[in-house]
């Protein structure tokens, strides 16, 4: 399934994490909620509005995520105003 963003949404993914070697499994409650970063690097899926390219990485406020479901299969999408920069390799 596709999702085809719109207008100001961008279609975003969260890069997954490289896994540590030696993984430790630690038990916690079932109400425990592990600290969220202000912010998130993602990666651009789709920007109908073409400004930033497929795989780039933007930094957005971690509360502008929105997950959308649909038939079993997770979206997440964040409006354009709120990308604050985005992150490349160049040393300028």
């Amino acid at each position: 399934m596709r999702l085809e963003p719109k207008r100001n949404w961008i279609s975003v993914k969260i890069p997954e994490s490289k896994k540590e070697e030696n993984e430790v499994v630690v038990l916690l409650p079932e109400d425990y909620k592990a600290k969220q970063s202000a912010f998130q690097c993602v990666e651009v899926i789709k920007d109908p509005q073409a400004e930033y390219d497929q795989g780039v990485t933007i930094i957005v406020p971690t509360q502008t995520l929105r997950e959308v479901e649909i038939e079993n299969n997770k979206f997440l999408l964040v409006e354009r105003n709120f990308v604050m920069a985005q992150v490349s390799n160049a040393e300028h």
